[in-house]
């Protein structure tokens, strides 16, 4: 009888010998090993034996891992699709980069017909470069003795920053770099470290990720990214390609989110398309061109926040432009302008983005109710990352 080739997923099972059907032998076993997402033994993509050819898909592929520490892992699921039961006589890994890789479990006494049994390899480099092994299962199965399947890893160079992010230059670009408080077009597939993908741009459907990165050591700053991203894409150049390794306390840290759980370690595998150009932050300037600070809390007849006397009953506006590169809001998402009180004397009103101006001209009108001051504090709400309730003081007096 020739070797035995299957094919097994969840949608079809079919099972070959030397290319023909192969009819389960009663009293016999039979087994048939299968890559098994660590997340649900369900999810699992059968391996030829004598497959030579290591792949993400069924979990042969181990993916990249840095020389330096970690590691990441594969489950493999034995099946007993005879009937009689499986015993497993040794489990191993051999070949050229054997040492590479380690079993972390294997299964215990004999697998019952029907049931299954888990291995578990996990893979730390021991040099860059492709690293290649076989993992070979001996058992009683009389038609196929010997299961032996090719496994390959890459290992990477990386740098190490004292945060534990780990990340290595795959491809070289010869663009501009990307620096803090910039925008970026990226590509990018994101694995867990036992080879589940959970996320990806090059999915069919997708496009590039726009989002901007910055210095997460700035109190100011609301990243729009997880910590390990502002880290990891400072410093690429336009067509380079990136790998990192991102620890939990600089990704979800122990919230878990969506299919990754709590406390895991991220690769991304990233590639920088573009620099969209440097975040639109937001700044006020009053109507003669003056900029306002955030936080500024002294009403300035100079900055136009100081609207003078008024008598009961008239009214008096001020008019302030809000500016940005961001001429079409998609980015910076202006939201709206409030005051302290809701029943302070003030309105605001505010004209589309005006090309001239560089901006958004936003009116505020003063309606005089009654003698006396009158001091609120405006709050421009926005995407901006430093000033995203971006505030100055304002001041009123009506007299009769």
């Amino acid at each position: 009888m020739g070797s035995k080739v299957f094919v097994e997923s969840l949608e079809s099972r079919t099972l070959l010998s030397g290319g023909t059907p192969h009819m389960i032998v009663l009293g016999q076993p039979m087994v048939l090993v299968s890559g098994a997402s660590a997340l649900s033994a369900g999810k699992a993509v059968g391996i030829a034996n004598g497959d030579t050819t290591p792949s993400r898909q069924d979990y042969t592929d181990f993916g990249p891992m840095s020389t330096t520490s970690g590691a990441s892992t594969r489950r493999y699921v034995i099946k007993n699709r005879g009937t009689a039961p499986l015993t497993i006589s040794s489990i191993s890994i051999a070949g050229l980069n054997a040492d590479d890789f380690t079993l972390t479990q294997t299964p215990t006494g004999d697998i019952a017909a029907g049931t299954q049994g888990v291995v578990v390899v996990s893979f730390s480099p021991a040099a860059a470069g492709t690293r290649k092994a076989k993992l070979v299962i001996k058992s009683n199965d009389p038609t196929l003795s010997k299961n032996k399947l090719a496994i390959a890893g890459l290992g990477l160079t990386t740098t190490n920053l004292p945060d534990g992010l780990q990340w290595a230059r795959t491809v070289a670009g010869a663009g501009p770099k990307a620096a803090y408080n910039t925008v970026v077009k990226m590509n990018y597939s994101g694995y867990m470290l036992n080879g589940v993908m959970f996320d990806s741009s090059l999915n069919a459907g997708r496009s590039p990720f726009v989002c901007p990165i910055f210095d997460i050591t700035d109190p100011l700053v609301q990243p729009q990214v997880i910590d390990g991203w502002n880290e990891g894409l400072k410093g690429m150049r336009a067509g380079e390609h990136r790998t990192l390794i991102i620890p939990a306390s600089l990704g979800y840290g122990t919230n878990a989110n969506n299919s990754i759980p709590a406390n895991s370690t991220l690769i991304f595998e990233t590639e920088l398309v573009s620099l969209v150009g440097p975040f639109p932050y937001l700044t006020v300037f009053s109507g003669a061109g003056a900029a306002i600070p955030s936080g500024t809390t002294a009403a300035s007849a100079s900055l136009g926040t100081e609207f003078g006397r008024t008598t009961v009953g008239k009214t008096v506006s001020r008019t302030f432009l809000l500016k940005t590169t961001d001429v079409d809001n998609s980015i910076l998402d202006l939201n709206t302008v409030r005051f302290t009180n809701s029943t302070d004397p003030f309105s605001w009103s505010a004209s589309g983005y005006d090309y001239t101006l560089g901006g958004w001209a936003v009116t505020i009108r003063y309606d005089a109710p009654a003698v006396g001051n009158v001091n609120t504090v405006v709050t421009v709400t926005s995407g901006d990352p430093l000033h995203p309730a971006y505030t100055f003081a304002i001041h009123a007096k009506a007299v009769a």
